[in-house]
């Protein structure tokens, strides 16, 4: 598996789970991202930074999904798929320009995700195990396994995926932004 997936809220789900958030110039997302508001636009996250969310889709203005769009709703390549396949690579001008956006899942509180590791589980003591704290690197598509600690980082480790197993892990957003 490539990429970050949605698998379920524990609770109630938020009122407002997505938001479409324009894509900053010149960025390449693909599904599976975790993004950040860099300047107000969509842009890869990294690690020490707050996350917005995780990228599931791709509209236009109009919130056209580009499967469905109107090539002239869009500037900009766009190769369709699923999680970690589908990506957008936006114009060097499309904040002013064609404006397309990210369909972003916003982390919430007990949200669960399915991750892959960008290393083998448990090199580092505890990527496999829960409560441990691992960041997500410059991709912003799986989460840093060397970075597994027991105090802070963007998101918690809930153990190994029980359907995937391999290197991927259940996880929970820790360091967001928040918003509903």
């Amino acid at each position: 598996m490539a990429g970050m997936k949605f698998v379920k809220y524990e609770g109630a789900a938020p009122k407002n789970a997505h938001r479409d958030v324009i894509i900053k110039n010149s960025q390449t997302l693909t599904v599976g991202d975790v993004v950040k508001y860099d300047s107000g636009f969509s842009a890869l996250v990294g690690a020490t930074y707050r996350s917005l969310g995780l990228v599931e889709g791709f509209v236009t203005l109009k919130g056209t999904p580009l499967e469905a769009a109107l090539s002239s709703e869009y500037d900009g390549t766009y190769t369709t798929g699923s999680t970690g396949v589908g990506t957008y690579i936006a114009t060097s001008d499309n904040q002013t320009d064609k404006k397309v956006m990210a369909r972003v899942r916003l982390f919430q509180p007990g949200m669960v995700l399915s991750s892959p590791l960008d290393a083998t589980i448990n090199t580092t003591t505890g990527s496999g195990l829960s409560g441990y704290y691992m960041d997500v690197p410059a991709s912003s598509d799986q989460l840093d396994e060397s970075t597994s600690l027991t105090t802070v980082g963007q998101f918690m480790g809930l153990g190994q995926d029980p359907v995937l197993g391999g290197n991927n892990v259940y996880c929970t957003p820790v360091e967001f932004v928040g918003i509903a």
